[in-house]
């Protein structure tokens, strides 16, 4: 699907300009008489990217709206050619209204909705496809796309509170710093100048305050520019694999951090393999789909070996049982669907309750890292305020 930049002639002879999506420059030019306009001018629109830039993503909310508004027009009855022409015509977002307009102008060259998403001008993870491809394999599309809406909401809430356990610490530490580095460069200079002429008889807290404040001033440029320099070289480093891997064994080994990014990989990973095998993907294909869920190395290599143990003949429980990283409760689960053959509902019960208990341990952490910031913060400020009353104090009993 290519996009041309078009200027055209509406009925009423008004010149209008615009882009618009097609195979071909032929397949444009008609698609824009459908639309009762007269085409006069159309080329392939010149992309802007950057050196760094990828093949865009829709948001995970307009994915949501426009995988259940799909859902439910499918689930009346209405073709699915004219429910992605509707949802073109009635959409709002310049993004979704992009990326209907691609899948309905492929779904109606006769392509299935799968590869329509697949050929479309955003990217979407191998086992959203993969799922609507079994969905219109099975004759239930309207049923897969209602859970695939529920699975990229749940994905993104699971997404959302790791985010949050990472951010809102380092967020709490740059304001704290930032704060204790303005008083040491501006208002402690500023306070303690009057007591300079006391000399040695200053106070020990008030010394040490002055001279940490002097040495942060001499020294803290310096000092910053050589850690956004550590900063830039390790994520330049984390770019090679090797390195990449024994950071995110590191991050695994971690008290409470490893915990959490553990929960988060396995309840993403979980949910995509449930999905999939309960839409009718085979296991090894679904094993290997899910993988894109898992985003910590150690881990992603961990279940790849347990692919190859799968596909050697061993249980998926025999398999996950031998790999690292893995908590019991779902080897335990995973045991229990193989032998009753609920596996796909015993892995979305799994992907539920770690999803759960991630929230439960961020909000625990969250509370109580706040509250002992703050007494942190506390104590430091009243350090400073002690170091500038003190002279004060000792001035006043000497006269």
């Amino acid at each position: 699907m290519q996009t041309f930049t078009y200027r055209a002639f509406d009925l009423k002879g008004k010149q209008v300009k615009g882009t618009i999506d097609g195979d071909s420059e032929r397949l444009a030019r008609q698609r824009l008489r459908e639309r009762k306009l007269t085409p006069v001018e159309i080329k392939p629109a010149r992309e802007k990217r950057s050196l760094f830039s990828m093949q865009e993503k829709l948001s995970r909310n307009d994915t949501i709206l426009m995988t259940r508004q799909l859902a439910t027009l499918v689930g009346s009855g209405m073709p699915l050619a004219d429910s992605l022409q509707l949802m073109a015509e009635q959409a709002e977002n310049v993004a979704v209204k992009r990326l209907v307009t691609a899948v309905c102008s492929h779904v109606s060259e006769g392509k299935s909705l799968a590869q329509a998403f697949k050929n479309a001008p955003y990217s979407f993870p191998a086992d959203y496809i993969a799922t609507i491809s079994a969905g219109e394999e099975t004759g239930h599309l309207e049923e897969v796309l209602s859970r695939l809406a529920d699975d990229v909401e749940m994905q993104g809430k699971a997404h959302q509170t790791l985010m949050m356990a990472m951010t809102y610490p380092i967020l709490m530490l740059v304001v704290a710093l930032t704060i204790i580095i303005f008083l040491l460069i501006y208002v402690v200079p500023q306070l303690t100048s009057a007591f300079s002429y006391l000399g040695e008889s200053l106070p020990p807290l008030t010394r040490g305050l002055i001279a940490v404040s002097d040495w942060v001033q001499a020294y803290g440029a310096p000092l910053s520019i050589f850690l956004l320099l550590i900063i830039a070289s390790f994520v330049l480093a984390l770019r090679k694999p090797a390195y990449r891997m024994r950071w995110d064994t590191l991050l695994l080994k971690m008290p409470r951090l490893g915990y959490l990014i553990t929960l988060a990989n396995v309840a993403g990973w979980s949910r995509s393999l449930g999905m999939l095998l309960a839409n009718g993907v085979p296991i090894m294909e679904a094993m290997k789909i899910a993988l894109e869920r898992v985003h910590n190395q150690a881990m992603h290599q961990s279940l790849i070996d347990a692919s190859d143990r799968l596909r050697e003949g061993d249980s998926l429980r025999v398999a996950l049982l031998k790999a690292k990283y893995f908590p019991p409760f779902l080897v335990h689960m995973v045991s229990s669907g193989e032998s009753s053959g609920t596996l796909d509902n015993m892995l979305i019960k799994v992907a539920d309750y770690y999803e759960q208990r991630l929230k439960a341990v961020v909000d625990s952490t969250l509370k109580l890292f706040g509250p002992l910031l703050i007494i942190i913060m506390g104590g430091i400020v009243v350090m400073i305020a002690m170091a500038v009353l003190m002279p004060i104090m000792q001035i006043n009993q000497v006269m």
